[in-house]
């Protein structure tokens, strides 16, 4: 089974996104915050994190260095969501070092498939 865990501070994001992943062999897990996202990854580490920018407790740049500092195991893949086209610097420099997936809103159902599909194939076998 996946575990996806969705990162986001909006209630409707996260609701989005969970209708769109939901299948039988996934389980996907909510943090309303980047600080609760931290403490699901450190406790649970899920295979693929979306995540936002833009939070309390925690940006998703910030939980993404965090997480990485800590040497989770299994490392998850991160997927990034954006309004905007122009990411922020922060965003820019860390995708230098570490691979990250972006995802821009408003998404489509095949976008987002799509994508996890991708990460998926860059991940296996995954191990459950």
């Amino acid at each position: 089974m996946i575990h996806i865990l969705i990162v986001d501070d909006d209630p409707h994001m996260r609701l989005a996104l969970r209708v769109v992943l939901a299948q039988d062999a996934r389980a996907i897990h909510e943090a309303h915050n980047g600080t609760e996202g931290l403490a699901y990854i450190f406790s649970n580490p899920p295979h693929i994190v979306f995540t936002d920018q833009m939070m309390s407790g925690h940006t998703g740049t910030e939980l993404i260095k965090e997480t990485l500092a800590r040497r989770v195991t299994p490392e998850p893949s991160f997927i990034f969501t954006s309004a905007t086209r122009a990411l922020d610097e922060e965003v820019t420099q860390l995708a230098t070092v570490y691979p990250l997936h972006i995802l821009h809103k408003p998404f489509t159902i095949e976008a987002v498939e799509t994508l996890v599909s991708t990460v998926i194939a860059e991940r296996e076998p995954i191990q459950t």
